[in-house]
């Protein structure tokens, strides 16, 4: 008789430790994971709109409607640089794990237990997208490890998605970098930030921020497009970001030559991971990056444009700024 080597008929009646440890198996890594999210601004007619059915649903109440959070699908489509999508070419870890939320209770179960996320949370494809920040036992301070809850849809279907918004690692891609211009409004309307607290949110350096910053010295605060809304990334008013970091996707390996790893954040995608890299590493093909442009360059000569700026105006610095390469799998 003619089998179909996809499906498995009789899991249901194998041991529940058994099915456990194989509901287990299948959870992404007890690492720090990397999430990949387009932002706008949701008090902007105009981008919601053309947001539309890409944005992240939540619930911040129980008793409330759900709405779409400031987060929507990401741009990773080398090919197609402009199109966004929660699928295509996505590495975000929120992908490897969001079938097991709906899949039954005993993987529901299972991921509760894994993520130490929020109890009482029941997920069907027919409920509410949920996302429950709000929820009594949430609570980031004691539970740095806890995860939050969102959803999306995709070609007519509802998935779900878990994060951890104090380990993770959330790449933000601005809709439109001019309308992102308060960093304090987007962190209460992204949602998937919980408290809103996150540790961990990252910006894909542009080499055009460097020749921009040139035109701007004394006024980058102030400038418009991506040079000022990253200078205004770094004050007081973001706060609730622990780290901001910037990608710079040329940084290279050295095959030949071991990575300097001690003491560095490392986050984990799909196909990829994300490495801390300080000035001068040793495994980094140096020779090959050093110019007027780099990304170390341009941390440092912001922040010398923005230290009088700040103590002029009466502003602290805010989150703290690293560098981060993206090493994919072969």
């Amino acid at each position: 008789m003619a089998t179909n080597d996809s499906t498995f008929t009789r899991f249901a009646k194998l041991p529940k430790e058994l099915r456990d440890e194989i509901w287990t198996a299948a959870i992404r890594p007890d690492q720090p994971g990397v999430h990949y999210f387009t932002i706008y601004n949701r008090s902007d007619e105009k981008e919601s709109s053309t947001i539309g059915d890409d944005a992240a649903f939540i619930m911040p109440h129980p008793e409330e409607p759900d709405v779409p959070s400031a987060v929507a699908a990401p741009r990773c489509n080398r090919s197609e640089p402009n199109a966004r999508s929660w699928i295509t070419s996505n590495p975000s870890t929120y992908l490897i794990d969001g079938g097991l939320l709906t899949a039954c209770k005993e993987s529901r179960e299972v991921m509760d237990k894994h993520l130490r996320a929020l109890l009482g949370v029941l997920m069907t494809k027919q409920v509410t997208p949920i996302l429950r920040h709000s929820d009594k036992n949430y609570n980031q301070e004691k539970d740095p490890d806890a995860a939050v809850t969102a959803s999306f849809v995709q070609h007519g279907e509802r998935r779900y998605f878990r994060v951890k918004p104090e380990l993770d690692l959330f790449v933000l891609q601005p809709y439109d970098f001019d309308t992102l211009d308060d960093w304090w409004h987007f962190g209460y309307s992204a949602y998937i930030f919980g408290k809103p607290h996150v540790g961990h949110i990252a910006l894909e350096y542009g080499p055009k921020w460097a020749s921009d910053f040139e035109s701007e010295v004394g006024f980058s605060y102030c400038a418009d497009g991506a040079l000022g809304c990253v200078s205004r990334a770094t004050t007081n008013e973001n706060t609730w970001v622990e780290n901001l970091w910037f990608i710079d996707y040329r940084i290279r390996r050295c095959p030949e030559e071991s990575l300097l790893l001690d003491k560095r954040h490392i986050f984990h995608g799909v196909g990829c991971r994300y490495v801390e890299v300080q000035e001068s590493d040793p495994g980094w093909d140096w020779n090959q990056y050093y110019g007027r442009d780099n990304a170390f360059s341009f941390d440092f000569h912001l922040y010398e444009d923005l230290r009088e700026h700040f103590e002029r105006e009466g502003h602290n610095w805010g989150p703290a700024i690293g560098i981060l390469a993206c090493e994919r799998e072969l």
